[in-house]
């Protein structure tokens, strides 16, 4: 608060922060630094938890929160908090032929991913903020010259925090307050 009684700028926006992420409890600082974000390869030998394990649970945290992952994506990035999956990003790329102005012209290619997060392990921080960056430093490094994301968002907040921390567009909000949002950033 101001000395007038007014809310702060800052505060305003850390309160705003903090109910964006469903009322975080105190964050752990333990279970914090203990959070991985990696790629997921089920195919790798240098991991300390089984991932068909991870995909299980990544899975269950999706049916318990009611995200209905898209058949097209792919489990991509995982939460990790020792063996236990506490969130994950499925993904998939594909060209967008109505954006393609020439035979010669590259595809514009649309990245879209869904993201769920265990609202069990709050006190690991916000988990899927983390993995929203995680998809987006994805993103930002797919070798595509011609790119964006579109997605559907279900939170109404998120769909804010989106707007104003990188910049994406609401190309409609439905009545359920969901939206369909892109991102043409680099």
């Amino acid at each position: 608060m101001n000395g007038d009684g007014a809310a702060s700028p800052t505060t305003t926006r850390i309160d705003w922060e903090i109910d964006l992420v469903a009322d975080l409890i105190t964050e752990d600082p333990n279970l914090t630094q203990a959070l991985r974000i990696e790629y997921f390869n089920p195919e790798s030998f240098d991991i300390d938890y089984d991932p068909w394990v991870a995909a299980d649970q990544a899975d269950a945290i999706a049916n318990k929160v009611g995200i209905r992952i898209g058949r097209d994506k792919e489990l991509t990035l995982i939460a990790m908090l020792g063996d236990q999956c506490v969130g994950a990003v499925w993904s998939t790329w594909y060209p967008d032929r109505e954006r393609q102005t020439t035979d010669d012209e590259d595809d514009v290619w649309i990245y879209d991913f869904d993201v769920v997060s265990d609202p069990t392990y709050r006190a690991a921080g916000p988990i899927g903020l983390k993995l929203i960056e995680a998809a987006l430093d994805e993103y930002r490094h797919a070798e595509h010259p011609r790119k964006m994301i579109r997605v559907y968002v279900v939170n109404p907040k998120l769909i804010t925090y989106l707007e104003r921390h990188y910049g994406f567009e609401n190309e409609g909000t439905y009545s359920h307050g969901a939206a369909h949002m892109t991102y043409y950033g680099g």
